[in-house]
């Protein structure tokens, strides 16, 4: 989402064997030692970070906030997903990390969008090569399964030097009232992946983002403006489904965001939260998906 852009985020890198599945949360949002551990006993095995884009001084990287996060995640035992936008932010991770290389490229308008032989040659290319030679695992920050996207992935893959070696990773959120919900261009979601893992070459997959929020969605003005809100519990229903769906489709990790609400409620992007503000309480959606992993 939105807010990631400003945060560092971990890239991973495929090896020859696939990786065990994983049930990770996005923590570009609180962060402390017993959130690990309460995360570690509600089910939860990965930690998702990140770098941004101007992290880039290798100089500043052994007391960089997020670097000693990622070591922290390690320590609990549990899987980190980097987010990394540069060869030498790859070259200070520690070993045992994923990489997903870039993060939500046609993201916005703030910039022009790259196009896919740019984004190959000047993001994934130099940060891949970098993970393989270290023997991460490494994964290419793609976008939603919507067929422009999935069309814009297959440019980037073909624009790719032969002899490397990494996957894909995608973003879901609602269509409709629903996670999985048919992408733009598609059918239903099943045939979104299907096209999305035949553009990637048929490489391994992740779902690097999803989620859904409580705050209202509103429509109209005046007397027509209309809001209506999803529920805690529904949002539950919707995160055990999607990630028993793309657990028996083979997903390596899916990674819920976030971990923690921010303070106003009526903000769509403060209310992705597994947590309430300050960690007050807990939202069904914590546990509710212990059944796919």
């Amino acid at each position: 989402m939105k807010r990631l852009l400003a945060t560092s985020l971990i890239a991973l890198s495929l090896l020859v064997t696939p990786a065990a599945q994983v049930k990770a949360i996005n923590g570009d949002l609180g962060w402390n030692a017993p959130l690990l551990n309460t995360m570690k006993a509600y089910g939860w095995q990965g930690e998702r970070v990140g770098f941004g884009y101007g992290a880039t001084d290798p100089d500043q990287w052994p007391t960089n906030h997020n670097l000693l996060k990622i070591q922290d995640v390690l320590d609990h035992g549990m899987q980190p997903l980097v987010i990394t936008w540069t060869a030498a932010q790859v070259s200070w991770l520690p070993s045992g990390v994923w990489v997903e290389a870039g993060n939500e490229p046609l993201f916005g308008t703030e910039s022009p969008k790259m196009s896919p032989a740019y984004y190959a040659k000047y993001v994934v290319e130099p940060v891949v090569r970098a993970a393989n030679t270290r023997n991460l695992q490494v994964f290419i920050g793609a976008q939603t399964l919507d067929k422009d996207n999935v069309q814009w992935l297959k440019g980037v893959v073909q624009s790719l030097p032969s002899g490397l070696t990494y996957g894909v990773s995608f973003h879901v959120y609602p269509r409709g009232e629903t996670l999985l919900g048919a992408p733009t261009g598609y059918s239903s979601i099943d045939q979104a992946l299907s096209e999305a893992r035949l553009a990637s070459g048929g490489r391994l997959f992740i779902i690097s983002e999803t989620g859904m929020w409580t705050a209202p969605r509103c429509t109209g003005f005046w007397f027509w403006r209309q809001c209506k809100s999803w529920t805690p519990e529904y949002i539950a229903n919707q995160a055990q489904d999607a990630y028993l769906f793309f657990h028996r489709k083979g997903a390596q990790m899916v990674v819920w965001y976030q971990i923690l609400d921010g303070p106003n409620p009526q903000e769509k992007e403060d209310t992705f939260g597994v947590f309430s503000p300050n960690y007050s309480s807990a939202k069904p959606v914590i546990d509710r998906t212990h059944d796919g992993y």
